[in-house]
Parts: structure tokens; C-alpha cells; sequence
């Protein structure tokens, strides 16, 4: 029964860190590919600075993924945490310009980067496994 419970567990952190990876992957490509379509602040001059900031912190990502599966909950939440919170910070598109003055697909593509992080916030916690320990046997 334990093991079912953590089996599924596994299966929806998976899932999560997967829904994740494909989000950024996908508004982070097209921002690169598109990059006159984005309203962006001028401390980021060019395409390269955006693919930059994503090899930096899908690192963090794959990190908690690994980390969740050495059943090193704390390590591994405080890291998706700290990638859900970069995350977030694709809303700051809207900072430079408002939602309608955007492509729809612009649009859909920040909020389900933005939706996935949030998620893997929240859940993150419930979902990676804490480490069992097991007590010696009595002699």
C-alpha cells in the first residue's frame, strides 16, 4: 500500500517536472525565435540573453528532479521551489506590456510556464518522498 502511494507520488512529480521542462522549453524557444514579438526590459538586448537565463536555471529543475529521487525531500523542494519562483518571473513580460497588446500565443504560452511553476510550488512538498529511516533492530 505504502509503495502505491509513493509509486504515485513519483509518477506526479514526474509528470509536474516534465509539464515544467515542456513549458519553458516552449515560451523560452519561442521567445528566442520571436524575440521582436516580446516585450522585454533593456538589460536584455538580445536573444542570447534569454537562452542564457534558460540554461541557467532549468539546471535547478533537473537538480530538485534528482535530488527527489535520493529521497532528499527538503533539498529537493527548496529547489523546485527556487526554480518555481524563476519561473514566475516570465509574468514579467507584463510588466513591459500589457496582455491584449500580446499575441495569443504569447500569451498562452507565459501563463502555462507561469501555471506549471506554480503548481510544482505548491505540490512540490506533498509530492517528493521523504527519507524512511528504518530503526536498528533490538538485540
Amino acid at each position: 500500500m505504502a509503495t502505491r502511494v509513493k509509486t504515485r507520488r513519483s509518477l506526479a512529480l514526474t509528470t509536474i517536472v516534465m509539464v515544467n521542462l515542456v513549458a519553458s522549453i516552449l515560451h523560452f524557444g519561442d521567445n528566442v525565435i520571436n524575440f521582436r514579438e516580446y516585450p522585454e526590459p533593456t538589460w536584455i538586448p538580445s536573444p542570447h540573453v534569454v537562452d542564457a537565463h534558460w540554461f541557467a536555471i532549468t539546471p535547478i529543475l533537473l537538480l530538485g528532479w534528482w535530488f527527489s529521487s535520493r529521497n532528499s525531500k527538503w533539498a529537493a523542494v527548496s529547489l523546485f521551489w527556487l526554480y518555481g519562483v524563476l519561473s514566475m518571473f516570465v509574468l514579467g513580460h507584463y510588466n513591459f506590456a500589457a496582455p491584449s497588446e500580446l499575441s495569443a500565443r504569447i500569451n498562452v504560452l507565459i501563463l502555462s510556464e507561469a501555471l506549471a511553476a506554480l503548481i510544482l510550488i505548491g505540490l512540490a512538498p506533498l509530492l517528493v518522498s521523504r527519507r524512511e529511516f528504518t530503526a536498528p533492530a533490538p538485540n
